[in-house]
């Protein structure tokens, strides 16, 4: 088409080529800036989630600090679960902190069985989570981390007042 009028009516021939030139390098531009923008929010949303995991590893007190993120998202998907004690919700690595805190300690029974399982030459370890008569059952992922918690001085993994439970929960055998 720039031909055609060429042949007619150069100044506006010219006109419309640099018309052309002016507005692929404006293009060119604008697609230069997007991409960096882009590269700039993809590198901002890396950095946030750098930071959240880190934040939720340092929840753990160090428990996690040298798993692979695969097994560190399958435990957090364990822990960060809610349970309900005495009316009061809480995660899982939450309730462990607290009763560690109040006296309660991991402890492990070989060969359990219920009353289900009498006769059952099957055996299994039971995980609770201790204090006097009183026992919580809970799972291998939580013992490992209240016997983390255990090992520990109880002055390092406090729990702060908006997080800790209004009373001691009640017996709950599960």
């Amino acid at each position: 088409m720039i031909d055609f009028i060429r042949q007619f009516d150069p100044p506006r021939a010219d006109r419309y080529a640099q018309y052309r030139l002016d507005r692929y390098a404006r293009r060119a531009e604008e697609s230069r800036q997007r991409l960096q923008k882009e590269k700039a929010e993809e590198e901002a949303e890396k950095a946030r989630q750098t930071a959240e995991q880190a934040a939720r590893r340092a929840m753990l007190l160090g428990w996690a600090d040298g798993m692979s993120s695969f097994q560190f998202g399958r435990v957090m998907k364990v822990l960060e679960k809610k349970i309900r004690i005495e009316g009061t919700v809480m995660p899982w690595h939450q309730f462990a902190r607290w009763a560690i805190q109040n006296g309660w300690l991991p402890y492990k029974k070989e060969n359990a069985t219920t009353r289900y399982e009498k006769n059952s030459k099957k055996s299994r370890t039971e995980y609770r989570l201790q204090k006097g008569g009183l026992y919580y059952k809970v799972s291998k992922t939580v013992f490992d981390f209240a016997s983390y918690l255990a090992g520990k001085d109880p002055c390092c993994f406090s729990l702060a007042e908006e997080e800790r439970p209004a009373a001691e929960p009640p017996d709950h055998r599960r």
